[in-house]
């Protein structure tokens, strides 16, 4: 059984934007939480190989953004 890490990003970014009224666009989260815009990329990446090598504090500073727990950013799927 191999498992995945998947990326909630996009979806958190949406229902942020919504509740704040605003577009949100990855460039935007990146310049809003001080972190690279190829870093923010990656985890925005749907694909478990996008998030490989992204370091915790960066999912941290991203579950802060967002208001979420890390559980809620990512999560290891089982397949």
């Amino acid at each position: 059984m191999e498992s995945v890490i998947r990326s909630h990003f996009n979806d958190l970014r949406r229902k942020k934007a919504t509740r704040e009224g605003r577009d949100i666009s990855v460039r935007a989260v990146a310049r809003e939480t001080n972190l690279s815009l190829p870093t923010v990329q990656r985890v925005a990446s749907s694909d478990s190989e996008g998030l490989s090598g992204v370091k915790l504090g960066t999912i941290e500073v991203l579950s802060k953004y967002f208001g979420v727990g890390i559980g809620e950013l990512i999560e290891r799927v089982d397949d």
